[in-house]
């Protein structure tokens, strides 16, 4: 397909450039977070994962965290989208803290937008990551489950779609695919794939799994269905790291192999 193609391209580019030019163009692993709840155990996930190093190629991981790689002046909500879209492993960090503020969206059909329910960034970023997922622009999608309590926070999410973020992440994906023959025909569109992830993850009735609503509770539910890890100390970080790395190290040596 179109994207596996553009996928392989863009990894033999990497292969050709130099490591101050490969720098510019992609993460190995995206860290998704919520910063008012997992600031700090982002930054130590981040610690932790920058310290280890591929013994396909000798290179530290890449790791993109807002509060590390974003710089001064850069426009966060695009730098953010290109480094997702630019990604092998989006790290969704899932728990109570994360989805608290979801389970309070506002979510009337009428999708208004006020200054105290805009997008939601984490639900955009999570929206985001299943579309470019289907589209084989990212190759890993997976999740640290975060675990007390939060079987009972996903089952008092919304079954509504929030519009204002759908929107967001409806505008950062047309700048990101543009190009992209799908999308330009109209065959495809911007968020469809997210969608039927949704769709196909969802206990909704036939009726509402049919409309293919993006909702804020079936996009949680679709990241939470990924293979990942379960965070419930400190310790447990250590484990998770790994995990990330040895998925880095495969999608390595399966890029490698296909070369």
């Amino acid at each position: 397909c179109e994207t596996a193609k553009h996928r392989d391209r863009w990894y033999e580019t990497l292969c050709e450039l130099g490591e101050e030019e490969v720098d510019e163009l992609y993460y190995h692993v995206f860290i998704s977070y919520r910063q008012a709840s997992e600031k700090k155990i982002a930054k130590r996930l981040y610690d932790k994962l920058t310290a280890m190093q591929l013994k396909d190629n000798g290179q530290k991981l890449r790791v993109f965290l807002d509060i590390e790689e974003l710089r001064d002046g850069e426009n966060w909500q695009s730098g953010f989208m290109e480094a997702l879209a630019n990604t092998w492993v989006c790290v969704p960090l899932v728990s109570t803290g994360s989805l608290e503020r979801m389970t309070q969206l506002r979510c009337e059909d009428s999708g208004a937008v006020t200054p105290r329910d805009g997008p939601d960034n984490v639900l955009c970023e999570w929206m985001s990551a299943l579309e470019l997922f289907t589209r084989d622009r990212i190759s890993s999608i997976l999740p640290i489950r975060m675990t007390e309590g939060l079987r009972a926070m996903q089952s008092i999410l919304p079954e509504k779609e929030h519009v204002p973020t759908k929107a967001q992440a409806s505008s950062h994906l047309r700048k990101i695919l543009a190009g992209s023959s799908d999308l330009e025909s109209g065959r495809r569109g911007v968020l469809d794939g997210a969608a039927q992830t949704v769709a196909d993850a969802s206990n909704s009735p036939g009726a509402v799994r049919q409309q293919k609503a993006i909702t804020v509770k079936g996009v949680v539910d679709s990241v939470c269905l990924f293979q990942g890890a379960s965070y419930r100390s400190e310790s447990d970080l250590d484990v998770c790291a790994e995990k990330i790395f040895e998925t880095v190290s495969r999608i390595l040596a399966k890029k490698s192999g296909s070369k």
